[in-house]
C-alpha cells in the first residue's frame, strides 16, 4: 500500500466512439491519435491504465511493437510483453494493453503510446497524461487524529499525572501520532510501523479516560492494516 495503488480503467479503443478510440483495419486506415489521462496521482504511487484495442469487424492485423516516445526516462512505462510474432487480432477481437504513471515529480507530465502493427498503413498513437501531486497521509490516521481532538475536547481523553505533567504526556502522544503523517507520505513502513508500536505502547502510560480503549484500539486496526509485523 505504500509504493503501489492500481486500478483498472478499461478504455475501448474503437473508431466510432470518438476522441477516446483506437480502430484498426480498413483499406483507407492510416494514423489514429487517442488519449489516455491518468488524472492526479501522489508522487510514490502508481496508477495503471488497460488501453482495450479492437480489430475491425472485417481486417485481421497483428500487433508488432509498443513503445514509448520518451523510452527509459519516461515517467510512462508499459507493463504488456508482446509475445514473439507479436499479438494477432481477428476481426472484432480485442486485446488490453497496461500502461502504468508512477510520477516522480510534482506537475504535469506526457508520454506517447506508440503501437506498431504489421501494416505500415496501420499505426496507434495515445498520448498518455496524468499530473503529480503531493502524497496525502492515509486517511486513517488523520481519522485518528481527530478522534483524539475530539476525545479531548469532550473530556473524554486527558493526559496521566498532575498539572503540567499529565498536558505533556498528552501533546507528546500526539505529536507521535502526527508524526507518522510524514513517515507515510514518504513511504517508510518500517519506521512507521515502529513509531505506531511505540505509539500503542505509550496510550496506557501516557493517556486515560473513556476514549483511551477505543484509541489503542485504532492504533492496533492501523497497524495490521499497515502489515507491520
Amino acid at each position: 500500500m505504500f509504493a503501489f495503488r492500481k486500478f483498472m480503467t478499461t478504455v475501448v479503443f474503437l473508431m466510432f466512439l470518438g476522441a477516446a478510440s483506437l480502430f484498426f483495419g480498413g483499406t483507407t486506415t492510416f494514423a489514429f491519435v487517442v488519449y489516455g489521462d491518468f488524472g492526479d496521482v501522489p508522487l510514490g504511487e502508481t496508477n495503471v491504465m488497460i488501453v482495450q484495442i479492437t480489430a475491425s469487424s472485417t481486417n485481421e492485423i497483428t500487433l508488432t511493437a509498443l513503445g514509448l516516445d520518451k523510452g527509459d526516462s519516461s515517467e510512462f512505462s508499459i507493463k504488456t510483453t508482446l509475445p514473439e510474432g507479436g499479438i494477432h487480432l481477428s476481426p472484432n477481437e480485442s486485446v488490453g494493453i497496461e500502461v502504468a504513471y508512477s510520477p516522480t515529480v510534482l506537475g504535469p507530465a506526457g508520454d506517447t503510446l506508440i503501437i506498431t502493427t504489421d501494416n505500415l498503413w496501420i499505426k496507434g498513437f495515445i498520448y498518455l497524461t496524468g499530473t503529480g501531486v503531493e502524497a496525502q497521509a492515509p486517511q486513517d490516521v488523520k481519522g485518528i487524529l481527530n478522534f483524539f481532538d475530539n476525545a479531548v475536547d469532550t473530556g473524554r481523553l486527558e493526559g496521566k499525572g498532575k498539572g503540567k505533567s499529565a498536558e505533556q504526556r498528552l501533546n507528546a502522544l500526539r505529536n507521535m501520532i502526527r508524526s507518522t503523517e510524514n513517515m507515510l507520505r514518504a513511504k517508510d513502513k518500517k519506521q512507521a510501523c515502529g513509531r505506531f508500536d511505540a505509539i500503542s505502547r505509550k496510550i496506557e502510560s501516557h493517556v486515560q479516560g473513556d476514549a483511551a480503549g477505543e484509541l489503542s484500539a485504532k492504533v492496533s486496526k492501523l497497524i495490521r492494516n499497515l502489515g507491520c509485523k
